[in-house]
């Protein structure tokens, strides 16, 4: 979850018809656009599955790749590190545009490291979260324990957790986001966004929000633990966990789930803060 500035976590991702055709013929014919319109999405979204699929592979073994590399460096052979190099930069090419875009700018991020220069490291993380792709989401969950970049790296998460490649999906989600402090209009469109793209992580941590703000505890619970089910890292799905046991006066598992959100990401002053008043008072191992 993410909630108001007040609150423990932030959470600022036609049919015509002829007037000549009798009301019977009506809902035949809407079916079938909607049925055909269903098709559609869900070959294109399959499409984009199949090659996320792939590229993930691609990106594997891009990854083992370079930590031959590395290690090639660290023992001076040189000349295998220039072949590792040569072939990196190959397979690299091979990715989809995207994914090289993501790939140039971690390489950007690696340099900026390494020049102990902390605006490239700020641009390229910033980069990466305008990509929308996943295969980013390691490198800035591990830059989410610098405390200089923290920030930058939970805008690009969080951007990239609000991705999503279907344009309707993502109008359905904006128009839900606005809607959350409503759960009467936000949970519909919601329940929508689920109901058509069930392994869209984002759209079951959202409601779980609009329940919590709900006071509807045990429902936003099922719906974190679901989020979590589908994105392990998910920090703020993790926090919201917590929140929704100190709403339930269950102080040990309030803790716990503020422990595991601040493991991911430590640098939640929030969150530190609760979990610091908590065990005070003797609640949490």
């Amino acid at each position: 979850m993410r909630l108001g500035s007040g609150q423990i976590c932030k959470e600022t991702a036609s049919t015509s018809y002829s007037h000549h055709a009798s009301p019977s013929a009506f809902k035949p014919r809407r079916t079938s656009v909607y049925a055909r319109q269903q098709k559609k999405r869900q070959t294109y979204l399959r499409a984009q599955n199949n090659a996320g699929t792939v590229a993930q592979e691609q990106w594997d073994r891009l990854e083992l790749m370079s930590r031959k590399l590395a290690v090639a460096v660290s023992e001076e052979d040189y000349s295998l590190a220039a072949q590792l190099s040569s072939d990196r930069q190959t397979l690299a090419q091979e990715l989809p545009a995207v994914s090289q875009y993501t790939f140039h700018q971690l390489q950007q991020l690696q340099i900026g490291l390494e020049t102990n220069s902390l605006s490239q490291q700020l641009s390229a993380v910033r980069a990466l979260g305008g990509t929308g792709d996943k295969l980013a989401l390691p490198h800035l969950l591990h830059c989410l324990k610098d405390s200089q970049l923290s920030g930058a790296a939970f805008d690009a998460i969080y951007a990239i957790f609000m991705w999503h490649p279907d344009p309707e999906i993502s109008a359905l989600m904006n128009q839900a986001c606005r809607m959350i402090p409503v759960q009467e209009t936000a949970v519909p469109l919601l329940d929508r966004i689920i109901q058509l793209q069930p392994e869209y992580y984002e759209a079951w941590n959202k409601r779980a929000t609009a329940y919590y703000l709900a006071q509807d505890f045990e429902r936003s619970i099922q719906d974190c633990e679901k989020t979590l089910e589908l994105q392990p890292n998910h920090f703020l799905a993790m926090s919201g966990m917590g929140l929704c046991y100190v709403g339930l006066e269950k102080w040990d598992e309030a803790v716990h789930w503020f422990q595991q959100s601040v493991a991911v990401h430590p640098h939640m002053d929030q969150i530190q803060t609760y979990i610091r008043t908590l065990k005070a008072k003797g609640f949490g191992s």
